[in-house]
C-alpha cells in the first residue's frame, strides 16, 4: 500500500490525468481498471477518475511497490544545450529561443528541444516534482526566434493557457518583409491549416478569423522592417498573412519569401525566415498570475537579424 498526499501544485486537475502522469508508462485501460477494482482510492473511497484533486487529498494505491515502479519511468533528464532566460520567478520562465531549435520534439530523434532545455534547467534547481513538469504555453517555429513563455507548475500553466486563449497577453514581433510597406495595415481574414503539408492559408470568408497588425519600423530598398502585433495567435499566422498581401518574410521559402533569399544568404549568411518575437505585455491575467499585469518583457534581436538591419543597403 502506498499513500500520496496532493499538494498545491498537483491540485486542480482531474484524478485520471494525475494518474497518467504519475504512472507514465501505464495505459489508460490499466488506470481505469485499478480505479474500477478500487485498487486506487481517493480519500479512502472509490473514485471514477473525473474528480478534481484538491490540496491535502490522499490517494491510496493498493498495488505493490514493484508494480508501481514498473509503470514509472526512471525520469532520466537529458543533458542539453544552454537556455537564455529573460525573466524567471517561482511560476514562470520567459525564454529567448534561438534559431534552428524546435520548441517541442517532432520525432523520437529530436533529443534537444526548448522544452528539454527548460526541464534540464529546472531539474538542476530541484523545481520538478514526481508529476510536476514545466510546459511551453506558446511555441515558435524552428527558425523563428524570441520569446517563449514556460509555466513551471500546473496552476501557472493553466493560467497562462487561459490568458493566451482570452488574448490577455499582447505579442509583438519584428519581421523583414519583401517590398516597401509605408503605412500601417490591419490584416483580417479567415484561416485554414493543412496539417499534412504543415501549411497555413489566410483566406476570405472563413468563420475561423485571424487578425494581424503591421506597421513599418524602417523602409529599405525592396524590403521593410515591420513591427507586428499578433492579435489572434494561429500557427504560421504572420507568415501566411504577409504572403497573402504579396510581402512574404525574407528567407521564408515555404511562404514565398525565396526571391531575395539568395542575395541575403550570400551577402549576410542567413538562410532562415527573418521573424522574431520581440515583446510581450501581460494584461488582465487570471488571479494566480495577476502580479504580472501591465508588465512587459523585451527580447533583443539575435545577432544575425541585428547585423542585417544595421548593414542592409
Amino acid at each position: 500500500m502506498k499513500d500520496i498526499t496532493i499538494g498545491a501544485l498537483e491540485s486542480n486537475q482531474r484524478l485520471d490525468k494525475f494518474l497518467l502522469k504519475y504512472l507514465n508508462l501505464s495505459t489508460k485501460a490499466f488506470v481505469y481498471k485499478m480505479l474500477r477494482k478500487k485498487r486506487i482510492k481517493l480519500n479512502g473511497k472509490k473514485a471514477g477518475g473525473n474528480e478534481i484533486l484538491m490540496p491535502s487529498d490522499v490517494l491510496t494505491f493498493y498495488i505493490s511497490d514493484s508494480t508501481i515502479a514498473s509503470f514509472r519511468s526512471g525520469g532520466k533528464i537529458k543533458t542539453t544545450g544552454p537556455i537564455d532566460i529573460i525573466y524567471e520567478d517561482s511560476n514562470i520562465l520567459i525564454i529567448n529561443k534561438p534559431a534552428n531549435l524546435l520548441s517541442h520534439p517532432e520525432s523520437n530523434n529530436d533529443d534537444d528541444t526548448l522544452i528539454d532545455r527548460a526541464i534540464f534547467y529546472l531539474s538542476g534547481k530541484r523545481e520538478i516534482g514526481p508529476v510536476s513538469r514545466p510546459a511551453l504555453c506558446n511555441r515558435l517555429d524552428r527558425n523563428t526566434t524570441g520569446i517563449v513563455i514556460c509555466g513551471k507548475n500546473l496552476p501557472s500553466i493553466q493560467c497562462l493557457n487561459e490568458a493566451i486563449a482570452n488574448y490577455s497577453i499582447e505579442k509583438y514581433y519584428f519581421a523583414l518583409a519583401q517590398g516597401e510597406i509605408d503605412t500601417k495595415i490591419e490584416l483580417n481574414s479567415g484561416y485554414f491549416k493543412d496539417t499534412e503539408k504543415n501549411l497555413a492559408y489566410a483566406l476570405p470568408g472563413s468563420n475561423n478569423k485571424i487578425t494581424t497588425i503591421a506597421w513599418p519600423s524602417r523602409i529599405y530598398k525592396n524590403c521593410t522592417l515591420l513591427n507586428i502585433q499578433l492579435i489572434t495567435g494561429k500557427s504560421h499566422q504572420i507568415r501566411a498573412h504577409l504572403k497573402s498581401i504579396g510581402n512574404p518574410i525574407i528567407g521564408d521559402v515555404k511562404y514565398g519569401g525565396a526571391r531575395l533569399q539568395n542575395f541575403f544568404n550570400k551577402k549576410y549568411f542567413t538562410n532562415r525566415q527573418l521573424l522574431h518575437s520581440s515583446k510581450i505585455v501581460f494584461k488582465n491575467m487570471p488571479s494566480y498570475l495577476a502580479y504580472l499585469n501591465n508588465k512587459e518583457f523585451i527580447c533583443r534581436l539575435p545577432e544575425d537579424f541585428s547585423y542585417i538591419i544595421k548593414n542592409i543597403e
